[in-house]
């Protein structure tokens, strides 16, 4: 894994990442597993940039850096990637780098449901069962089925 991460392979960079921040293969290592995220965000790995946007919107690893954590989500999410956009939507409704903004957050979710993201798809669900209009139940039952359909019970 180490070889092949020195090799710039995008998914050993990952992988590896995640093993070092995680610490499951011994001791974390925040700083390199950062370093490693963005090396494969830099390699244009779009799924790469949910790690390390939490890596910078959380501080680990070095300066805490909401925007840019946000610019990189914003920029994956472009090219229409169903995980990062879910990722995206969550981090707009929290406010990492602006006021929350639960509407604009929604409509991310729900381009990622479009796409296929189980996670957009369950909490959108959830999002409209609190709610609890007929018309937000529907939409809620909705949601529920689309993830259960793709395979999120």
């Amino acid at each position: 894994l180490e070889k092949a991460a020195a090799q710039d392979h995008r998914e050993a960079l990952i992988r590896l990442g995640r093993i070092l921040r995680d610490g499951s293969a011994g001791p974390v290592d925040d700083t390199r597993a950062r370093a490693l995220f963005l090396r494969a965000v830099a390699l244009g790995y779009p799924n790469a940039s949910v790690y390390a946007a939490h890596m910078l919107h959380s501080g680990r690893g070095g300066p805490r850096d909401s925007q840019r954590a946000m610019e990189l989500l914003r920029q994956s999410a472009s090219d229409e990637n169903a995980w990062v956009l879910f990722h995206l939507g969550q981090a707009v409704r929290e406010g990492w780098a602006a006021a929350p903004d639960l509407d604009a957050g929604q409509k991310i979710w729900e381009r990622a449901a479009e796409l296929g993201s189980t996670n957009a798809q369950t909490a959108l669900a959830d999002v409209f069962y609190v709610i609890k209009s007929p018309t937000s139940l529907a939409r809620a039952f909705e949601y529920a089925e689309m993830a259960a359909r793709e395979g999120n019970d």
